[in-house]
């Protein structure tokens, strides 16, 4: 069973071209899927706790594939509960993409879902952990502290970025 997580919202509204383009294709090949549209910043890391929550209890192994941007997939990581028994697929729908640029995987999205479905370039990955004051963060992209921290913040929450994204795109 795949358990889809899509961000409709990702790089001005591409999470929903790009999961129109997946739901019509899971339709046509006739593959199992749930699907969790995102409601909110935090939605993606609250939906992964309750889908990872109890596999060991349980022995049973799920794949969570996420449709959005490097925010949606840090989610995803900081929701885990049970690494062992998830698999975690990705398909790319944000307006800078680096950890998929990163790690050479497919933009388009019908390949990076072949890729998904066939289990092609199933890799390991080490995530990193920050830990400050009793609370524990995950990171798959990148961290950055003081002047990149903070133009990093300015860029996601400037009211220029839907423009932007649009420009860009």
């Amino acid at each position: 069973m795949y358990h889809f997580i899509v961000n409709l919202k990702a790089s001005s509204g591409k999470g929903r071209e790009i999961w129109t383009i997946i739901e019509q294709e899971l339709e046509k090949r006739h593959v199992e899927h749930v699907v969790y549209i995102t409601k909110h910043r935090g939605h993606a890391r609250q939906l992964t706790t309750m889908l990872t929550s109890g596999l060991s209890a349980s022995n049973q192994e799920i794949t969570i594939v996420a449709i959005g941007g490097d925010g949606t997939i840090n989610e995803v990581v900081n929701g885990m509960v049970d690494f062992t028994h998830t698999t975690v697929g990705y398909i790319p729908a944000g307006s800078g993409n680096d950890l998929a640029r990163g790690l050479k995987m497919f933009t388009d999205p019908i390949l990076a879902l072949d890729a998904i479905l066939l289990k092609r370039q199933v890799l390991p990955m080490d995530i990193g952990v920050l830990r400050r004051a009793g609370k524990e963060t995950r990171f798959a992209v990148s961290a950055g502290v003081g002047f990149d921290a903070a133009v990093c913040h300015q860029v996601a929450v400037s009211r220029l970025k839907k423009i932007l994204n649009m420009i860009y795109l």
